[in-house]
């Protein structure tokens, strides 16, 4: 039963702060009504008696034993006070005893907890509809591996030699062609097979070889009875154009037609071969996807270009060490030269990429898995060391920091040891300097042409189009300036200076994120954050202002503070901030008119500062007042 706020105090017996930081550490559970109202679950109160606590354990088959005792022995060790229950089973069979003993006990109001190392341990499908039950009966469910899986991508800066960047070309060059070959039979829509005949034959071999599997997922020889397409009779293949074993095994093969006509395809690695006809067909599945989702109306499924200067790699996992690439395929390509090796492991449980950005500039891009690892000794150090951090960060007299985001000063940061830190004060003129140029370069290549004031010329005569370029300015025909038209080569050099200032850009505001979420990590316990709705609150200013407020990209700042907040067991709360600019922090006056003032002067107590540090600072009052934030007294 959830219960008011006033009736969730006097149920669990303590005060309005304890019960808002116990709902922020999900303690308890709560919810929001229509009404934006909190209420609380008077069942998961954690003084609650006699109730027991489950910890599940479960495997697909009886090969997986020792993996199970893994699991049993790490709960046992995390969750001594935690009743064991195990399961040798399929994940989506619902028909596990010891499952449907858990269920049972959940059902009886007897379970205040169940704790599993992954969600598909509990089930492979209707987590939520399990939790929501569970939830209803006033049961937590504590998954420890509930990371992101989807893949982290780590760039790091590549310098290969002029050998190894031959060997990347001719391994591009046989990708391209690959990839626009199957880009071709899809956009034809032609068979991937010699015949009419051939295809027939293998429809009806695949016919028999899921009609075989099906039989011993029925019979229990395989772990998983709903694994690929063994559940439900073969329909055969509408579009054997997409479909990737068909494709791949038209085009991949070294004894194929395709590739006897082009021999050179043979240096190229077969696992590079695979990724360049999947990235085709994955990418006319994704345009049909958002076809039918609304999001387009049309497409057309474009070839790859020799003149794009970026393009990507994909390399296997065990075709590399460290950095050395194709020791046994490519054996004179060698070791490749990396600006960061201590990144680098021995072996790579993903797929990596080398790949060239527009720039000329090599990147090798390792993929892992975010959030703890799959295997239960790796995960149980994980949790363990996060656990440690997260003690060792909440101890001791860290400060919390109330951060007032900004435009010409990108965060103000108040901390309750009474620093107050300014971060990217006044380089906001840098960024949109830098954007006007990008502008010109982008004005230049769609009209043609640009136009620069007749005294350049005279100056110089005989100046190049890239040396009057440097001079400059939107200007009109009808002013009398000179115009200058753009040949090939010099729009490539504009098309060139362009990504230059924009990766510059890109670096500038980088490193303003990466060092502040460094330092708010290193120094803090805990960090208070206020939503900062940009989008809505660009409809408010003048275009100058609003495009200087999105260069700064405070979503992604708090992308990042947030995830590596999390590794590092930091608590970031995100609380509102209105008003705190126009109150005085000292009496409370409210000022009618502070508008873009760069100082706040209370007219009531006198007190003059920055508007910022007010800001900073008066969001951390109000989260005393409405969050129960723990004041440094």
């Amino acid at each position: 039963m959830f219960l008011g706020f006033k009736a969730a105090k006097a149920h669990f017996g303590v005060s309005s702060c304890t019960l808002r930081r116990w709902a922020n550490e999900a303690k308890v559970v709560s919810k929001r009504t229509a009404g934006n109202h909190r209420v609380f679950l008077a069942a998961t109160s954690q003084a609650e008696e006699g109730r027991e606590r489950l910890a599940y354990c479960r495997v697909s088959s009886s090969k997986q034993r020792d993996d199970l005792q893994r699991q049993k022995d790490f709960l046992a060790h995390q969750y001594p006070g935690h009743r064991i229950v195990t399961d040798v089973g399929s994940g989506i069979n619902f028909k596990r005893p010891g499952l449907l003993s858990l269920l049972e006990r959940v059902l009886q109001g007897r379970v205040s907890q169940v704790v599993v190392t992954s969600k598909d341990r509990l089930c492979r499908f209707a987590f939520e509809l399990l939790q929501w039950i569970c939830l209803r009966q006033g049961t937590q469910i504590l998954v420890l591996d509930s990371g992101d899986k989807s893949p982290n991508e780590e760039k790091i800066r590549a310098f290969p030699t002029a050998q190894q960047r031959n060997i990347l070309r001719r391994l591009v060059g046989g990708c391209r062609k690959l990839y626009n070959e199957a880009v071709s039979m899809i956009r034809d829509r032609r068979l991937p097979f010699a015949s009419e005949a051939e295809f027939r034959e293998a429809e009806r071999e695949r016919g028999l070889r899921l009609a075989e599997r099906k039989r011993k997922a029925r019979s229990g020889q395989e772990e998983e009875s709903g694994r690929g397409e063994g559940a439900g009779a073969y329909k055969g293949t509408k579009h054997p154009w997409l479909d990737k074993v068909y494709v791949k095994n038209f085009l991949v093969p070294e004894k194929s037609a395709f590739v006897r006509a082009n021999p050179y395809l043979k240096d190229v690695p077969k696992e590079t071969r695979q990724q360049a006809v999947e990235d085709a067909i994955e990418a006319c599945k994704a345009a049909l996807s958002n076809v039918r989702a609304g999001n387009i109306e049309h497409f057309s499924l474009g070839f790859r270009k020799k003149k794009d200067p970026r393009w990507s790699l994909a390399v296997a996992f065990n075709a590399v060490s460290g950095s050395r690439f194709w020791p046994r395929k490519i054996k004179e390509f060698g070791q490749l030269r990396v600006a960061e090796p201590g990144h680098l492991r021995p072996h790579y449980d993903r797929e990596l990429k080398v790949s060239k950005d527009e720039l000329g500039r090599y990147w090798m891009l390792v993929l892992s898995a975010k959030g703890p690892a799959r295997g239960t000794n790796e995960a149980a150090a994980r949790v363990e060391a996060l656990a440690e951090s997260t003690r060792e960060n909440q101890a001791g007299d860290r400060p919390v920091a109330a951060i007032d985001p900004g435009v010409r000063t990108r965060h103000s940061i108040y901390m309750t040891d009474g620093r107050v830190v300014d971060v990217g004060g006044g380089d906001i003129a840098r960024v949109v300097r830098l954007c006007r140029h990008v502008d010109r370069c982008i004005s230049a290549l769609k009209k043609g042409e640009f136009c620069v004031s007749r005294k350049h010329v005279r100056r110089e005569p005989g100046a190049s189009t890239m040396r009057l370029f440097d001079h400059y300015r939107p200007a009109k025909k009808e002013q009398g300036a000179h115009v200058v038209p753009l040949d090939g080569r010099s729009r490539e050099h504009i098309r060139a200076k362009m990504h230059r200032l924009r990766a510059k850009v890109q670096a500038l505001k980088d490193e303003v994120d990466n060092q502040t979420v460094a330092y708010l990590v290193r120094e803090c316990k805990a960090v208070l954050l206020p939503p900062f709705d940009t989008h809505r609150m660009a409809t408010r200013l003048n275009h100058k202002t609003a495009r200087a407020m999105m260069q700064w990209r405070h979503g992604a700042f708090k992308a990042k503070l947030l995830e590596r907040a999390a590794r590092m067991g930091v608590q970031v709360m995100v609380v509102p901030e209105a008003y705190t600019s126009k109150t005085c922090g000292a009496c409370g006056w409210l000022h009618p008119s502070l508008g873009g003032a760069k100082t706040f002067q209370c007219r009531s107590c006198g007190v003059e500062l920055d508007r910022d540090h007010n800001g900073a600072r008066n969001i951390f009052l109000r989260a005393i007042r409405s969050w129960g934030v723990d004041s440094p007294e």
